[in-house]
C-alpha cells in the first residue's frame, strides 16, 4: 500500500472511509491523485 504523508492524513482518510463506506474507492482515488508519488 502507498505510504501516507502523515498520521493526520491517515486518520482523516480512514475516518472518511469508515463514515462513507459506499464512497470508499472514490475517496481513495481522489486522495491518491492528490498525493501520488508518480
Amino acid at each position: 500500500m502507498e505510504r501516507m504523508n502523515s498520521l493526520a492524513d491517515t486518520g482523516f482518510i480512514v475516518a472518511l472511509i469508515d463514515s462513507q463506506d459506499s464512497h470508499h474507492w472514490e475517496v481513495k482515488n481522489i486522495y491518491l491523485q492528490q498525493h501520488s508519488p508518480y
